[in-house]
């Protein structure tokens, strides 16, 4: 299951111009090749894959691999029944 992340800036935000220059940075392949390597999170631009080991990529969320038999979580969902999961969960692992 793949979950959705963004970034989101304040319109307000007191700088305004280095927030989108942060952001913009972030989306580059060379600032994100590392993340997948230290904390085997799948990165949000596919350039990086291109510059992975095999090894590596068989286990990234993201990955072009992965991706034929992942889904894209539905936080709708989650959102109308976390509690219902949360109570048949906890009385599960706690029996």
């Amino acid at each position: 299951m793949l979950s959705i992340q963004a970034y989101g800036i304040f319109k307000d935000a007191k700088n305004l111009k280095n927030a989108q220059l942060y952001v913009d940075y972030a989306m580059q392949a060379n600032a994100q090749i590392g993340m997948p390597k230290e904390l085997h999170y799948g990165p949000t631009n596919a350039r990086v894959f291109d510059q992975l080991s095999a090894e590596l990529k068989v286990n990234l969320p993201g990955s072009p691999e992965n991706m034929t038999r992942s889904f894209i979580q539905d936080v709708n969902w989650w959102s109308d029944n976390r509690a219902k999961v949360n109570a048949v969960w906890s009385k599960w692992i706690l029996t």
